[in-house]
């Protein structure tokens, strides 16, 4: 590979937002189009992969031509002479963006509708621990949520131990000290 010289299908064009002809492909041209906080690992595969042969997959963002962000997929292989030198690296560039905008839906989604099914029991909990403490809705919010930080748990899961430890509890235990275990305080 002592020369810089690449060719890209007409896919490969569209992806950076060119036209055939428009401009000469070469290796600073792709990397130009990196996006800005995925420079480092992308760059360094794809010159690794130049300088070593190695074959290469990567997942990374681009910058198209237009400036809009696209997620896509780079892979590679090397392609030797007889004596071991590296002459061509062949690979695909595929644009993943309409996947990963997909997936990131339907994850945002799940965890929407997640977020949703718990809010009852984190109702139900700010409520006890409002009632058992003697504070306002909104301080055991907060007592909830200092209590879901220091714990490392989420405070769905934290709303859901102390509704079912409440509801297990015998009437005459002590709500009060019920709560102040699970909340951690003093």
């Amino acid at each position: 590979m002592d020369d810089d010289r690449w060719w890209w299908s007409a896919g490969v064009y569209a992806i950076l937002g060119l036209q055939p002809g428009e401009v000469v492909p070469t290796t600073q041209l792709l990397l130009a189009h990196r996006h800005p906080d995925d420079t480092r690992p992308t760059g360094g595969t794809l010159l690794e992969a130049l300088a070593e042969g190695e074959p290469f997959s990567h997942l990374h963002r681009i910058v198209d031509a237009h400036g809009a962000t696209r997620t896509v997929v780079v892979t590679g292989t090397a392609v030797r002479d007889d004596a071991g030198r590296v002459v061509e690296v062949t690979g695909d560039l595929v644009d993943v963006t309409a996947s990963v905008a997909a997936r990131s839906a339907s994850d945002a989604n799940r965890q929407i509708s997640d977020a949703f099914s718990s809010r009852g029991r984190i109702e139900q909990a700010k409520g006890a621990v409002a009632i058992v403490l003697g504070l306002d809705p909104e301080e055991a919010f907060s007592l909830l949520c200092a209590a879901s930080s220091l714990a490392n748990v989420r405070v769905r899961d934290l709303a859901d131990e102390l509704v079912s430890c409440l509801a297990d509890l015998d009437p005459r235990a002590d709500r009060r000290a019920l709560v102040s275990r699970i909340l951690h305080l003093p």
